[in-house]
């Protein structure tokens, strides 16, 4: 039974990751109309998730992951619409925006993910080695406080509200540390 439950977990999480287009389009409109078929297709996936560890939570814990998410849609509108300011009046002001909120969507989902089965950080956990190893003689408590100091932003309130209240959860779950936490969400954001 369990190796049923693997094999189809993996086979969902690849065909979700294979459905996502390449936006090769000829034009802006051919081009945008991809991209918000991406964020609508990401933002489906975040829904679902999102449901899905809400329909198991306790009460309390519930409260908080409803908070922390309205907190995230905050951050991503506005985050996302400077990415369209920065771009705009061009023609492919559109087109940036959906990229970001598709991008920080696909983030959110894999946050959501983790939280809820402690799975899927993989590639934040070999990318802290390989930085430890390149810049700080192996020493990955560096790594994570440059990207803790480095990369914090306090002049975004809404993302500093977010991090705090959703490393709080993952504290709480997951036993994992807060700078951890911090030094991962910043390390998503920016990269």
């Amino acid at each position: 039974m369990m190796k049923i439950f693997v094999f189809l977990a993996i086979f969902f999480a690849s065909h979700a990751a294979l459905s996502k287009a390449v936006c090769g389009g000829q034009t802006n409109y051919e081009i945008e109309h991809c991209a918000r078929s991406n964020y609508e297709s990401a933002d489906k996936d975040l829904n679902q998730n999102y449901n899905n560890i809400l329909s198991k939570m306790p009460a309390r814990d519930k409260q908080d992951l409803v908070v922390t998410q309205r907190l995230w849609v905050v951050y991503k509108e506005e985050y996302c619409q400077s990415a369209y300011d920065a771009a705009s009046p061009g023609e492919e002001a559109a087109i940036d925006k959906l990229t970001c909120l598709t991008s920080v969507t696909e983030a959110r989902t894999k946050e959501i993910r983790y939280l809820d089965s402690s799975v899927g950080m993989d590639d934040f956990r070999r990318s802290l080695a390989i930085m430890a190893n390149l810049y700080e003689h192996g020493d990955t408590g560096k790594v994570i406080s440059r990207l803790v100091s480095q990369n914090s932003d306090g002049n975004d309130l809404n993302w500093m509200k977010y991090v705090d209240l959703n490393c709080r959860m993952t504290a709480s779950k997951l036993s994992e540390e807060h700078n951890a936490c911090v030094a991962r969400l910043n390390f998503y954001r920016n990269w």
